[in-house]
């Protein structure tokens, strides 16, 4: 789907051909930079890229892969691989300068745990400077979940670990919520393993992983032996609701299927607030559900097997019905859905942002708070900055006078619908340019005055409109250079 246009427009000349798991990434502009089944990656024309092939992933993962961008290294880009149980989490790199923009494969398969399952998300850093990476897996038996950093010099390939209290089937998604405080995972009924999902409070500045709770709310039967319970997850923009698909026996018939999307109230994050909120969206005889995918629109989508639409959740930030869920939402142009969507870096999907300008020291730094969120009650700042005596603001739009040059943590809180919510991002406050031509000085006529200005990261601009570092000044009159340092 082509979301440069509203409703999305289908696109019919892709070349995935994925029972499940799918990833993909376009720039900041929305272009289609490469996507992948977690096996095979193809460039933006739609062709197997350069040395694309033979990945680690697998495309009948609920979640075959996700695609990051390198922290730090415009162009490159990691792509996360999982396959089925017993097959390795790994990562691959894509360098995009090469081939005119279309992209090769440099690095494939580096391993980084022994035996993963179907579950991979990712999320940014709090302070935006790098990127979780968060998979349910099993390495050397120890069960749980593998957070990695991605951070500006790169991967760290030693995770951190947390054990699981509760062993859960490998089939169904995880996902962090878009603002990095709850990390969700969906665990199918298999043999003996129950089907649950399992909720946990996420520390997007550190990467721990905290309490957890379970919601045991979907029923077992054992006569039924494929995987059934909840698979897709996903929360509302405003990280409110969580919303699920299920799919369970009807009627103890192996060979029908009864689906549900439920949603749910995640803003206590307690169990039996939680299940006493859930409201059923819909419900679907004998055609299986599947992912559900927070698009750029703020639209959940909802895969529907074999079905020639996407299921679409219109106003996710709203409770109940007025969610205003339509089965037959998006039509895909005669193609029909399988059961996988795309598996992103949760973080594109925030509808909170920092906008400023004006980063030069004696200057007064401009910030700009930017959402789309409904019913904002108030917006707080913190500058990082407790010497310079006025160290918070608040509204939307204000600015703020560093009392040095140097690196700054700012946040911005928003209160809204009874909750609060914070971002934080650096700024980087820069010296002012190092400029001298001495004190204002007369010469008589035949006297002349040489300058050598040259300092690195420096441009300059004379009263004449030359440029250059050095000069000699001969004619009379006033002179002036204009510096600025370039970062």
């Amino acid at each position: 789907l082509d979301f440069n246009t509203s409703p999305p427009t289908p696109l019919l000349n892709g070349q995935l051909n994925t029972y499940e798991g799918c990833t993909s990434i376009a720039d900041k502009d929305g272009n289609l930079l490469f996507y992948s089944d977690g096996v095979t990656v193809y460039n933006k024309n739609h062709e197997v890229m350069e040395n694309g092939d033979g990945l680690a992933g697998d495309p009948s993962g609920s979640q075959s892969g996700v695609i990051v961008p390198h922290p730090s290294t415009q162009d490159l880009y990691y792509i996360f691989t999982v396959g089925m149980p017993q097959d390795p989490f790994s990562f691959s790199l894509v360098d995009m300068n090469i081939n005119n923009g279309l992209g090769k494969v440099t690095v494939k398969n580096t391993r980084l745990l022994f035996s993963a399952t179907e579950k991979v998300t990712a999320v940014q850093k709090s302070d935006g400077s790098g990127f979780w990476i968060i998979s349910y897996a099993s390495d050397f038996n120890k069960i749980g979940y593998y957070i990695f950093d991605l951070s500006e010099g790169g991967l760290n390939e030693t995770p951190v670990y947390f054990p699981v209290e509760r062993e859960g089937f490998d089939r169904g998604y995880i996902k962090v919520s878009p603002y990095g405080d709850i990390l969700a995972a969906a665990f199918q009924q298999r043999g003996n393993f129950e089907s649950y999902i399992q909720l946990f409070h996420f520390d997007d500045s550190n990467g721990q992983i905290l309490e957890s709770i379970f919601l045991s709310i979907f029923p077992r039967d054992r006569r039924y032996k494929g995987g059934d319970g909840p698979y897709g997850i996903e929360f509302s923009p405003n990280g409110k609701f969580l919303y699920v698909s299920e799919r369970t026996p009807y009627n103890g018939n192996p060979n029908g299927t009864f689906n549900r999307i439920f949603q749910y109230d995640i803003s206590v994050l307690e169990n039996d607030a939680i299940e006493a909120s859930r409201v059923v969206l819909d419900s679907i005889i004998s055609r299986q559900v599947g992912g559900l995918q927070l698009g750029p629109d703020g639209k959940i989508y909802l895969a529907i097997h074999e079905s020639d639409s996407l299921g679409v959740i219109n106003f996710p930030d709203r409770k109940g019905v007025a969610a205003g869920y339509e089965r037959n939402g998006i039509y895909l142009g005669g193609r029909k859905s399988q059961q996988g969507l795309p598996t992103f870096n949760q973080s594109l999907f925030r509808q909170m942002e920092i906008e400023f300008d004006n980063e030069c020291f004696n200057d007064a730094t401009s910030f700009t708070f930017l959402s789309n969120i409904e019913n904002i009650e108030n917006v707080i700042w913190g500058f990082g900055d407790p010497t310079s005596g006025s160290n918070s603001a608040t509204g939307t739009v204000t600015h703020h006078q560093f009392s040095s040059s140097g690196e700054f943590s700012v946040s911005a809180s928003v209160t809204f619908d009874g909750q609060t919510r914070t971002i934080t991002r650096p700024v980087i406050i820069n010296p002012s340019p190092d400029l001298s031509l001495g004190t204002d000085s007369i010469y008589t006529s035949e006297l002349t005055r040489d300058y050598n200005l040259n300092t690195n990261g420096q441009t300059y601009i004379w009263n004449d409109g030359s440029t250059e570092a050095t000069k000699t000044l001969t004619s009379p009159g006033w002179h002036w250079v204009e510096a600025t340092t370039e970062q």
